[in-house]
């Protein structure tokens, strides 16, 4: 997510962890919502920081708070190889050149551009939580991450960031239960009953769940990522910074 598109997260980040592995999900509204922590009853894991290398057979994630005292910078200071134009329908993608390379009446609507760290990856998002991973030089598809998350059947769909140039970070939310009596304006106003978390390897098309510290809120917002830098904004407005470890079984 560059300088190139610096408000589109504001589409992704309200409105957006779990799998039968691992979820661990805290302060649930209902007695169905206190399944905490459903795990396959691995021990107490150590952390280690998130890597490039192969993923071992057997891991997990854990999404910790870490200091954030500057601001997320992204340090590029050359024409980004891929810039968003416009939005939605009008929504077009131009290269260095500004030739199109594509545009909203191909695919409809174009809402969203984040590069990866190295940008040699784009990540365009169409709306509806669908979202395509391509190359910034050939323009070819290397991925379609998962529009929503597997077991929670009322989860809403993920919102997607690149966590590094292999992998992808995703939000979504799990809406509140308490709903009986309400109007549909009271319950838009509800918060979520719990925050969903979920890394993506581009290369193996793994979907991870991540486990939330207790050191977090239980219900935020991704608000910014780069390069394994991430801000998460809370209900009340505050930044927090967090960022990714790999947790491995002993």
């Amino acid at each position: 997510m560059l300088g190139i598109i610096e408000t589109w997260w504001l589409d992704r980040a309200l409105p957006v962890m779990a799998t039968s592995v691992l979820v661990l999900l805290s302060g649930c509204a209902s007695g169905a919502d206190a399944l905490a922590h459903v795990s396959t009853g691995v021990g107490r894991a150590s952390d280690s920081p998130l890597s490039e290398k192969a993923e071992p057979k057997s891991y997990r994630y854990r999404l910790t708070s870490a200091s954030n005292d500057e601001e997320i910078t992204r340090g590029a200071s050359t024409p980004a190889p891929l810039v968003l134009r416009g939005r939605g329908t009008a929504g077009k993608i131009v290269d260095r050149q500004g030739e199109i390379v594509l545009d909203a009446a191909k695919s409809g609507s174009i809402y969203g551009l984040d590069l990866s760290p190295g940008r040699d990856k784009a990540l365009v998002y169409f709306g509806d939580a669908n979202y395509t991973v391509i190359d910034t030089e050939t323009l070819e598809e290397e991925a379609d991450p998962p529009a929503r998350p597997p077991v929670y059947q009322d989860a809403t769909g993920f919102s997607w960031w690149f966590l590094d140039d292999g992998r992808l970070i995703g939000q979504a939310d799990l809406p509140s239960t308490d709903t009986a009596g309400k109007t549909a304006a009271d319950i838009e106003s509800l918060l979520p009953r719990g925050t969903l978390i979920y890394v993506y390897v581009l290369e193996s098309g793994a979907l991870v769940p991540v486990v939330i510290d207790d050191t977090l809120p239980h219900i935020f917002s991704i608000f910014d990522v780069y390069d394994g830098n991430i801000t998460l904004l809370t209900y009340d407005d505050e930044r927090i910074g967090a960022t990714i470890v790999r947790a491995s079984e002993r």
